[in-house]
């Protein structure tokens, strides 16, 4: 069960993101996909959502994984995970 420490903040202010992703991790072994990507998930079935009783709740689509390294950026998927941050509703 998760547990809201008060910040003085009013629940209805609370607008609660889920963004699947594994972006920028390197993989464990040859074609492994980080499973991060699955956090969302996990905490909205540990109570998350009941917990902070969000005014809105927004669902970003899980950007793309690849094992590949991507030229020109120092972070595996970089061009992607920057563009997921850009594109994200504000």
């Amino acid at each position: 069960m998760l547990r809201l420490i008060s910040l003085g903040y009013s629940m209805r202010e609370i607008c609660l993101v889920r963004a699947p992703s594994n972006l920028g991790l390197r993989p464990l072994r040859p074609g492994h996909i980080p499973g991060t990507w699955r956090a969302p998930q996990a905490l909205t079935e540990a109570g998350l959502i009941e917990t902070l009783a969000p005014l809105k709740v927004v669902d970003l689509d899980r950007p793309a994984y690849s094992t590949e390294p991507q030229p020109g950026t120092r972070l595996r998927n970089g061009k992607r995970y920057a563009a997921s941050i850009l594109d994200s509703p504000k």
